[in-house]
């Protein structure tokens, strides 16, 4: 019922349908331009075209990328202290007899009474590396930041004052 209800529906639209009986104006006469002469294109050599930026932005980043790096190499080794200082740890106890280095004959562990001077100096050598590895590594993660920050600076504030310059920025904000 539904699907003869929606014919007839169809059926009554279509025929109150009516096409446009007055013709379109006519097409205005605007006479022809003529085209301009053609050339051909001027043949270049087979060499790319390289564009280039001021030098104070290549100088701007180079600072950045030398801040990236130096931060980088700091980073570096603060994380190389999460490996040398644990280290350190583990001698010192086996120096102060908190680790158990033997097991006797029933089975009972025992700490070692012996002393290692080489345990020692080890220990020591590791705490040294630990502690030049902090002071080096904060300062180059530091200094590496500041670096970056006075590159980011320059570019940023060189496009302030050149608002209009056509290519493109190097800074990405």
């Amino acid at each position: 019922m539904s699907r003869a209800i929606a014919c007839a529906l169809a059926l009554t639209i279509s025929v109150a349908a009516r096409a446009q009986t007055t013709p379109p104006p006519p097409m205005p006469a605007v006479p022809d331009e003529p085209l301009p002469e053609w050339h051909p294109p001027v043949h270049r050599s087979s060499m790319p075209i390289f564009l280039s930026v001021s030098p104070q932005l290549l100088e701007a980043q180079k600072f950045r990328q030398a801040g990236i790096t130096i931060s980088g190499i700091g980073w570096l080794c603060l994380f190389s202290i999460g490996i040398l200082y644990p280290q350190a740890v583990v001698q010192n106890n086996t120096l102060s007899n908190l680790h158990v280095t033997g097991v006797d004959q029933y089975g009972n562990t025992q700490p070692s009474t012996t002393f290692e001077p080489s345990r020692e100096d080890l220990r020591n050598r590791l705490e040294a590396a630990s502690l030049s590895m902090l002071v080096i590594g904060g300062t180059m993660a530091v200094g590496g930041f500041v670096l970056f920050t006075v590159g980011q600076y320059r570019i940023s504030s060189y496009h302030r004052r050149h608002a209009k310059e056509p290519l493109p920025s190097l800074s990405g904000y």
